[in-house]
């Protein structure tokens, strides 16, 4: 299991976390990590150029920008599954801090996979879905 910080592990090809630093990668490829899900805006900071970066190290890089709670629908949510279901290799989904990815994974539980809203909720937490939970929550309920 990958032992730093920002990152959770909770299948075995799956790693979601915050923005990783550039001393991360050789640890991340070293996982077995090949795919790199971005869903941080382009104009968010960064210890580096993401895309060259992230493909100068040997990842496949795909960036899903989700900004807030208007990115999290079922369109983005399909784009997520779909990236992470076709990747080769491990793959980390990450953003500042773990939030947007454990909220969109969430999304995702509950309009593609039909998961009651607790159901999703506790699948988001699992990904890392922290702050955005009573927002998620709300939105999950509405479109119940």
């Amino acid at each position: 299991m990958l032992q730093m910080p920002f990152c959770q592990h909770p299948t075995p090809t799956l790693w979601t976390g915050g923005q990783p630093s550039r001393s991360d990668l050789t640890s991340l490829y070293e996982l077995g990590i090949r795919t790199v899900i971005d869903l941080r805006a382009p104009d968010e900071p960064r210890p580096f150029e993401a895309r060259t970066t992230w493909t100068e190290q040997g990842f496949s890089y795909i960036p899903l920008p989700i900004l807030g709670v208007p990115d999290l629908n079922p369109k983005n949510a399909r784009s997520l599954q779909e990236a992470v279901t076709s990747a080769e290799g491990g793959v980390l989904v990450h953003c500042a801090s773990a939030n947007r990815v454990g909220a969109l994974f969430a999304c995702g539980a509950r309009w593609l996979d039909h998961q009651s809203v607790e159901e999703a909720l506790v699948f988001g937490r699992e990904r890392g879905l922290k702050q955005m939970e009573p927002l998620v929550r709300g939105l999950l309920a509405s479109s119940a």
